[in-house]
């Protein structure tokens, strides 16, 4: 982002520190105004005071109930117990905060994000699909693979997608994985098969070494072998009784969607097609959503040893 300055903050340097919370023309507005040691005022808008409080020992909503003076006593004191060196990002000119985070945090832009995944798939992609919305999502499909993965019946298209936030707390995830036709009228779902998540921490150039790195391993080793499990999986039948010890793992409510699923599975393909819908069609929460698609890859992967 251009026009943007950052430095490295101590709590310590602010000398006076207000947390407002009013009402005004029917909207609720909450920011936070510092006062530094150095002159400066910085305005920390809403949108970015958890990025604050992640890093010291009191929450906004017990600050809240205490009344002016005290909250903006509290809220200094809590600064200035804070041992984390922060790295701030604003903008001078309106002296508005953009981001807060450790002075360990490693930025990583989306533009560099980008080249790494250009750089290692050549061109050889048809579509380039990205949002930006707090973070930047990115999806490719991927133009070939070997020639066993389009004699995959069900399968419609292959793709490589990249997650990246730099708030300081969503470290960068990527992934392959592919659509498969769900019924005749052409509709199809989306399927994740691998996912690898990166921290911005460390040295800029080993972390855009090891985005280079990834790329390469999931698209050009981990899409094809997956590629191969699946046509094996399709052929290999399944043992509902051996099957038991994945689906009670979960509660009571995800064994029976799991079981309501599995009636009409009769090969290792077709029950990991079942822990993948239970997992994008049902209420799960995202650890859930996650051990249910590590399963439905775990079951491809049976037909290894089948």
């Amino acid at each position: 982002m251009g026009g943007i300055e950052e430095f490295e903050l101590k709590g310590r340097d602010v000398v006076n520190a207000q947390l407002f919370y009013y009402r005004t023309e029917g909207k609720t507005k909450r920011f936070v105004r510092l006062e530094l040691r150095d002159g400066r005022v910085l305005i920390i808008d809403r949108k970015y005071l958890p990025q604050l409080f992640r890093y010291l020992d009191v929450k906004q909503d017990v600050l809240l109930k205490l009344d002016y003076d005290e909250r903006d006593r509290e809220f200094l004191k809590a600064l200035h117990r804070c041992t984390t060196k922060l790295m701030v990002s604003y903008l001078p000119e309106s002296n508005r905060v953009v981001r807060v985070v450790s002075s360990d945090f490693t930025a990583i832009p989306h533009s560099v994000v980008l080249r790494a995944v250009r750089q290692v798939l050549k061109g050889n992609y048809e579509t380039e699909d990205i949002e930006t919305n707090g973070g930047m999502f990115a999806k490719w499909t991927l133009r070939s693979l070997p020639s066993e993965c389009v004699k995959l019946g069900d399968i419609v298209s292959w793709q490589f997608w990249v997650y990246n936030r730099n708030d300081g707390k969503t470290g960068l995830r990527m992934g392959g994985g592919f659509t498969v036709l769900i019924c005749n009228n052409g509709a199809i779902r989306w399927k994740n098969a691998r996912m690898v998540r990166i921290i911005h921490r460390g040295d800029f150039d080993d972390i855009v070494n090891k985005l280079h790195e990834n790329i390469d391993r999931i698209v050009n080793q981990e899409l094809p072998t997956l590629a191969y499990l699946i046509e094996n999986a399709q052929k290999v039948r399944l043992d509902k009784e051996w099957l038991e010890k994945y689906i009670k793992q979960y509660p009571q409510w995800i064994q029976k969607h799991l079981r309501r699923e599995l009636r009409t599975a009769w090969t290792l393909w077709e029950a990991s097609n079942a822990f993948s819908w239970v997992a994008t069609h049902c209420p799960v929460t995202f650890n859930q959503r996650i051990k249910l698609a590590n399963h439905a890859v775990e079951l491809l992967k049976l037909a290894e040893v089948r």
